[in-house]
């Protein structure tokens, strides 16, 4: 349960080069700026070079195979650069949901696109809280209908994956943005990032347009948990962050003559979140291991796994967050200050996929109470 050299490497040269192009001010000068938009396209076309859009993908069509730990590895180091990419929504969730359930010509045509750099968006939440089981959106007879909330990278994405009802099953629509009889709207949340409301008045969709034959709610309910990993193991990378700058910071401030790093009490407070930090790590490297040996059971296992690396994570960041902003005293709170910036990401991550009283009730759920 730990990176091998390669998965090593590529997080290092993420880092690298998040370092030079997107430092955590970043996120504050593209907060700060007018207009709103989800990621800079810029800084993921250099990333999209990098190889992080075909990171999951076979060989086959233009992936690099690096897998799920590689895939948890460079969620990392955007987390602890708090840099704003389509990574989540197009090469986890669009490339999940291709490969589980296009067609052979559907993921020859496709999954080499999301490998080159080419962004889709995903839409599935519909209220104001995740949950993927509550779909109320409907294609039929050619005709897709409903509205779509929370929708990530969908005002710069090219193509969008919508899922709604069709019958008795699931579908999920290739839609092309620019067709008629779409409306959206894009809001930029407390930290900086941007999210869209998308509102599908009958758009024309044609058979060859959904993905495969059918669709089974195991195989989005899977997509969605791997997003939901991947989201997680970005808060881990921004827990560590923060825990590495308020341990620098106390062991430079002064107080009363003395480094405020030897006061006991703070120690204290700092190895419970590196406690806690190793917990989360412990559960979401767990499951991605698993997802790589084969040895998980996708079926009965993954949503578990899941909820639990998840539910983890979300309690770490909010935490660190929160002691992280304390323990720098009254310049925690000030918007100079990039502590500000991880704890505001906190409470977005904390929400995207599912929150911590969402997943604590689906894990106790799986476990039978």
């Amino acid at each position: 349960m730990i990176y091998n050299e390669e998965q090593s490497m590529l997080r290092d040269t993420l880092l690298d080069l998040l370092a030079e192009r997107s430092p955590p001010a970043a996120l504050r000068a593209w907060r700060d700026r007018d207009g709103c938009a989800s990621y800079d396209n810029d800084l993921w076309q250099q990333l999209a070079e990098l190889g992080l859009g075909a990171l999951l993908l076979p060989e086959a069509h233009g992936g690099l195979g690096f897998g799920y730990l590689g895939l948890g590895a460079a969620m990392e180091a955007l987390g602890r650069h708090l840099a704003l990419t389509p990574t989540v929504g197009s090469t986890v969730l669009a490339g999940e949901l291709i490969e589980r359930l296009g067609s052979d010509t559907q993921r020859a045509t496709l999954l080499p696109k999301i490998a080159a750099g080419t962004v889709f968006a995903v839409a599935v939440d519909e209220g104001s809280h995740y949950n993927p089981a509550a779909i109320g959106a409907t294609l039929e007879d050619g005709r897709l209908n409903g509205a779509k909330t929370m929708v990530l990278n969908a005002d710069l994405a090219s193509h969008w994956l919508v899922v709604a009802n069709r019958g008795e099953q699931l579908c999920v629509a290739l839609v092309d943005p620019s067709t008629s009889g779409i409306a959206i709207t894009t809001e930029q949340l407390m930290d900086g990032s941007c999210v869209s409301s998308i509102t599908f008045t009958d758009v024309a969709v044609g058979d060859a347009d959904c993905l495969g034959s059918g669709c089974s709610r195991q195989a989005v309910g899977e997509a969605l948990d791997i997003a939901a990993l991947a989201t997680a193991a970005e808060q881990l990378g921004g827990s560590e962050a923060l825990l590495e700058q308020t341990v620098a910071f106390l062991s430079e401030r002064e107080q009363f003559g003395v480094k405020i790093g030897t006061f006991q009490a703070l120690q204290h407070r700092c190895a419970q979140l590196f406690c806690e930090l190793e917990l989360a790590k412990s559960a979401l490297l767990g499951a991605l291991y698993q997802l790589d040996s084969g040895s998980i059971n996708l079926a009965s296992d993954l949503a578990s796994s899941a909820s639990h690396a998840k539910a983890l994570a979300n309690d770490c960041y909010v935490k660190t967050s929160n002691e992280a902003t304390q323990l720098h005293g009254g310049m925690g709170v000030t918007d100079e200050m990039d502590i500000g910036l991880y704890l505001k990401r906190s409470r977005v991550c904390n929400q995207l996929f599912g929150d911590s009283r969402y997943h604590c009730d689906r894990f106790a759920s799986l476990a039978g109470f």
